[in-house]
């Protein structure tokens, strides 16, 4: 599956830009090869609800303000496993941040003390040490012009 505008999608995680938009893409940026992830999710205990997907461009933000992000997507799950591309990205540094709202309600379940209810991953299976995954540890480059696959494997902390 190919991420189309998820303009139409209500609550927290609406896509602010429209799909051929890149946020804080410099001039030099724009006049290169555009690139694409391809993003592989995993290890899902049920089709039910549905994968929310924030893709960062910069660590401002990572992995807990998803309002930061260079694009938010909402996917279906199907067979337990989510596999799609993200298209048109300029070159440059990214992380992904993804979460099976398993109630469909927008937005990730956490308890008292911020531990999420439901299951996360990051690029590059970055974990967090008594909190969320660091910046440094889930970015990964995407030079102009390529194809860049993440294989995300979800888990409950």
């Amino acid at each position: 599956m190919v991420l189309r505008d998820a303009a139409s999608r209500v609550g927290l995680w609406v896509l602010g830009l429209s799909f051929g938009t890149l946020a804080a893409v410099s001039s030099s940026q724009a006049a290169e090869a555009p690139g694409t992830i391809a993003l592989s999710v995993s290890a899902f205990e049920s089709d039910k609800g549905k994968l929310l997907i924030v893709l960062y461009d910069r660590e401002e933000g990572f992995p807990t303000k998803p309002e930061k992000a260079a694009r938010r997507f909402v996917a279906p799950i199907v067979d337990k496993k989510v596999e799609l591309e993200i298209p048109g990205l300029g070159p440059g540094e990214y992380a992904l941040s993804v979460v099976h709202d398993e109630n469909d309600n927008g937005r990730l379940d956490s308890n008292l003390i911020g531990i999420p209810k439901e299951p996360v991953g990051a690029s590059n299976n970055a974990k967090g040490s008594f909190g969320p995954p660091k910046w440094k540890d889930a970015k990964f480059a995407l030079p102009a012009g390529s194809r860049v696959t993440q294989k995300i494997v979800l888990r409950r902390v």
